[in-house]
Formats: structure tokens, C-alpha cells, sequence
């Protein structure tokens, strides 16, 4: 390069805004938020209302987990390869994320219903309940949630990436 040794050369300028970012952490992040954007349009066009917790709700359509899970992978592809090991690891992180929020979260949430039902017989017979012994009833996803949201999560981070 030139004839200073290369300790002593000037450092390449600074890359552009966007190439300085954590850009797979960014493409996750827009991804949940795009899905819990989605998730407070889908309740107010059918509910009329927009009840706080939504926002930050787990379960519903689409899958945010999913969709996050899904542009940290795809963003990770975009960035380092789908041969690299980062890849690998963010596909099996989005694989173990989906199925546990279609198994294990969402028999917890059909649980929860059935143990609400019970606590409603028994107020129903006079024995009133509080609010803190309901249990949450919208935790997992059915396989649709689940796919909707990884496709979210896919074409946010592919079209971030593009930037």
C-alpha cells in the first residue's frame, strides 16, 4: 500500500451506518415488532378494541416468536452464508422455538382454558374467584401462526438485508 509499515498506515474509513449495525439483531427485533403490529391490527378490526396487554402478548396471529427466530436466520443467511455456522445455529434456535410454541406452549394454553372452565363452575355456584387465580389461556400457536410468522420473519429480514 504504501510506504509507512502497516501499524503506522491510516485506518480505512469508517464503513456506512447501516453496515456498522448489528444487523441481524436489528432484523430479528423489526420482525417481532411487525408481528405484534399485525397482532393489535388483527384485534381491532375484530374485537373494535385494543386491550394494552396485546402488545406485548405471547400467542396469537401471527407467531412473533416465529417471526423473530426467523430473520435472525434469515438475515444470518444474507450476512455470513447458509454454509456457516451461524446459520446452522439460528435454524436450529428457530426449529426449537417453533415446535416448543405449537407443542408444549400450546397445550399449556389449552390447559389454562380447561382450569378457567372449572374456576368459572365453582363462581358460577357462588365461590367467587380472583383475577390473579385465571390463568392465561392465549400462549402458544396453532401450525398456521406458527408458519405465518416465520414467513413474516423471513421477508422482514430478507428485505432488511437488501438495504
Amino acid at each position: 500500500r504504501g510506504i509507512l509499515p502497516q501499524s503506522y498506515e491510516q485506518p480505512e474509513e469508517k464503513p456506512v451506518f447501516w453496515d456498522s449495525l448489528n444487523k441481524e439483531l436489528i432484523c430479528a427485533a423489526s420482525a417481532w415488532l411487525a408481528a405484534q403490529l399485525i397482532k393489535c391490527i388483527i384485534c381491532l378490526v375484530m374485537n373494535r378494541t385494543l386491550p394494552l396487554n396485546v402488545v406485548f402478548s405471547s400467542g396469537g396471529m401471527p407467531s412473533s416468536h416465529s417471526a423473530t427466530v426467523c430473520a435472525l436466520a434469515a438475515a444470518a443467511a444474507f450476512d455470513c452464508g447458509v454454509t456457516s455456522p451461524l446459520f446452522g445455529v439460528c435454524c436450529i434456535l428457530a426449529f426449537i422455538v417453533m415446535y416448543d410454541a405449537m407443542g408444549v406452549r400450546r397445550e399449556t394454553g389449552d390447559q389454562g382454558k380447561v382450569i378457567n372452565d372449572i374456576l368459572r363452575i365453582f363462581e358460577d355456584m357462588g365461590k367467587p374467584i380472583s383475577p390473579e387465580k385465571k390463568f392465561k389461556e392465549l400462549v402458544g400457536h396453532t401450525p398456521l401462526q406458527v408458519v405465518c410468522g416465520a414467513a413474516l420473519g423471513i421477508a422482514v429480514g430478507c428485505a432488511l438485508m437488501q438495504l
